[in-house]
């Protein structure tokens, strides 16, 4: 049975890593957790279902974990999708609501001025520790993509260029309003673009159409989290290969989240990328299935070796910690930066 990390979460050390400086303890980063660890590290009691409730029993077991941040929760920015077919397909191309001028302008956009973002003012000074929030939102292309239809798009881009642009700036600049209210708040440490941009091989758009209808989006939100003091980390699943200096170089985020071993492993993202942004994560989810605990924790410490002298690393797994990954395995991965089970 896993006992915890015994020790007090410090929103500086992740500050560290993301400044590329080397923290004082194995650091820890994690999207998100599942409903049993957070059950787990609460003694089994279910979540509460007000907003400062939950955030503060998240808060609580990211604590319990060791981390020194908690995902935000409770003022989501909200876009409404249309409703899934009778054969409840998960294809790219359904359930879009845009595909003319008129959709788009009868369109239920969002206001972000009507959000409340109360929860970030009430669990201000109540945190464990010196914890700070990671406030993420619905990511701009895949906010598109459902808009739109992925093929649909794909298409428009070149029949419905005006249009396309006109989707994404609106979906943009509503994004830009909903960071810039996080940021206001004290326990707002950090922002995460939390936005797929490729698969296995690829991004899903062309680097050149990313840099059009994208990327100038997320370069104000960056800017607008390093003027509030704060810094910002990309969450993208896929092969970024060819658009990894602008994720450097042109937005500058500081960190960089989701690493598959089938794509890039984190130890060759570590070599390629580790000097010029914080590599978070990178614990593969087939590998925290499918390996022994053993191989993990011995994984784990490995990567923690490799970058204790330069700094700019986070332990954690690839993407999050999903309900099919065997606790034990999770456990293994936390030893490995100083977690405690019983004898």
């Amino acid at each position: 049975m896993f006992k915890g990390m015994n020790r007090e979460p410090d929103f500086h050390q992740l500050e560290a890593v993301l400044h590329h400086e080397k923290p004082d303890r194995p650091t820890l980063f994690e999207f998100f957790l599942n409903e049993r660890l957070y059950q787990y590290a609460n003694g089994g009691a279910p979540s509460p279902a007000d907003p400062v409730g939950r955030q503060l029993y998240l808060a609580r077991a990211m604590a319990f974990f060791g981390y020194d941040h908690c995902q935000a929760v409770g003022c989501p920015l909200q876009f409404i999708s249309g409703p899934l077919n009778k054969k409840q397909t998960r294809s790219l191309n359904e359930n879009h609501l845009i595909c003319d001028w008129e959709s788009f302008e009868h369109y239920p956009w969002p206001d972000p001025e009507a959000i409340d973002y109360s929860v970030l003012e009430h669990v201000s000074g109540r945190l464990p520790g010196e914890m700070k929030l990671m406030f993420s939102s619905a990511g701009i292309l895949e906010t598109a993509s459902e808009m739109l239809g992925y093929e649909n798009m794909c298409y428009m881009v070149y029949d419905e260029p005006e249009l396309v642009q006109a989707v994404f700036d609106r979906i943009g600049a509503l994004h830009v309003a909903h960071y810039r209210h996080a940021l206001a708040y004290e326990s707002v440490g950090l922002i995460m673009a939390n936005d797929d941009w490729g698969f296995n091989t690829q991004t899903l758009l062309s680097p050149d159409l990313l840099r059009k209808l994208v990327f100038p989006w997320y370069r104000e939100i960056v800017a607008m989290a390093h003027e509030s003091g704060r810094c910002a980390v990309l969450h993208s699943c896929g092969c970024l290969d060819s658009v990894m200096g602008d994720v450097i170089s042109d937005m500058r985020f500081d960190g960089k989240h989701s690493y598959q071993d089938s794509i890039v492993p984190v130890e060759e993202a570590y070599a390629r990328w580790g000097h010029d942004i914080a590599i978070l994560g990178g614990m593969d989810i087939d590998y925290m299935v499918r390996r022994t605990p053993d191989e993990i924790r011995q994984r784990s410490r490995a990567m923690l070796e490799r970058t204790q002298t330069v700094g700019g690393y986070a332990l954690g797994t690839g993407n999050s910690v999903a309900e099919y990954i065997p606790d034990a395995h999770y456990f293994a991965m936390l030893e490995a930066a100083g977690g405690k089970m019983e004898d």
